[in-house]
């Protein structure tokens, strides 16, 4: 017995057990109608309907059980059914994700890609910034949700804000810097050193700054960009040294580029952040619920 067979039990009921009049409202010819019913009356070796001189006049009593429990069941379905076009109607939404591009060539390509396919009606925007300027996005509601950096300045009582990876800074310099062979980079080592740095648009370069006035040393930025590419090109081909996440090692071919140990690196925390509200759309529950799963965060 399947739910189509229960619809067409229920049906005949309600035509007053007409198979001519039933068959033409569910689009079905009488003879296949009557061979569904025979079907599954010899299924379940019961007789479901009373009959005389070959026509349906009733229900038996096993019949009226059948039927209660099919209008129960089939009233449950059409429920079913109906919450799920709802919620494939809801995953049409739009939300914009903020992401540094940095951010999302090393830790999301994989994680977008599957939340797209997985929701095509929906309009996933990517909008690719700093960490510092999708944190004033955030605040003037320009973004739904951003993946940023600690320290994000973020009231917690405003803002979810969830850990999904946690990493450190590396120095990047050319193999022929007078710093590539040192096993272990004090900070005191940076003195007098030139730097190519993200803008300022960019978190790391605000913590860069911010660790070296803690140390009391000049921090000599020579050239600012916001394309991590054009920094390790830029310091291939000269004496300048800049930070990035260590895990860019997995996606840029270091030729002629080495990565420094620092001593105490400083944290490279990759955080989701939106704003605490008191419900969500389907889709941004689904973008929280992806991004928490794919990083193991429980």
């Amino acid at each position: 017995m399947d739910i189509r067979q229960l619809r067409y039990l229920v049906e005949i009921v309600q035509n007053k057990f007409n198979l001519s009049e039933t068959s033409q409202r569910i689009h079905l010819s009488q003879p296949a109608l009557s061979q569904s019913i025979r079907r599954m009356e010899t299924e379940f070796e019961v007789e479901l309907f009373n009959r005389s001189r070959g026509r349906l006049i009733g229900l038996t009593e096993v019949g009226e059980s059948v039927y209660q429990d099919a209008v129960e069941l089939l009233d449950k379905h059409d429920q079913l059914m109906q919450n799920m076009r709802n919620t494939a109607m809801s995953m049409q939404g739009r939300i914009r994700i903020g992401i540094p591009p940095l951010v999302l060539s090393v830790l999301f390509t994989d994680v977008l890609a599957e939340l797209i396919a997985a929701h095509p009606r929906a309009r996933i925007e990517i909008v690719e910034e700093g960490a510092f300027e999708l944190r004033r996005m955030l605040q003037t509601e320009e973004i739904d949700c951003a993946i940023i950096l600690e320290p994000t300045d973020l009231s917690k009582t405003t803002f979810e804000q969830v850990l999904l990876f946690h990493d450190s800074l590396s120095l990047f310099m050319s193999k022929g810097h007078h710093l590539a062979d040192k096993a272990v980079i004090e900070w005191t080592d940076l003195k007098g050193e030139s730097f190519v740095l993200f803008d300022e648009t960019y978190l790391i370069h605000h913590n860069v700054k911010q660790k070296f006035r803690s140390l009391n040393m000049e921090l000599k930025i020579v050239l600012m960009s916001k394309s991590w590419d054009f920094l390790l090109e830029s310091v291939r081909h000269s004496k300048f040294l800049t930070f990035l996440p260590k895990p860019i090692e997995h996606q840029y071919n270091l030729i002629d580029v080495v990565q420094g140990q620092l001593d105490k690196p400083l944290d490279w925390d990759v955080v989701l952040v939106y704003p605490k509200k008191k419900t969500y759309s389907n889709i941004e529950l689904a973008v929280q619920r992806k991004m928490t799963e794919h990083f193991g965060v429980k």
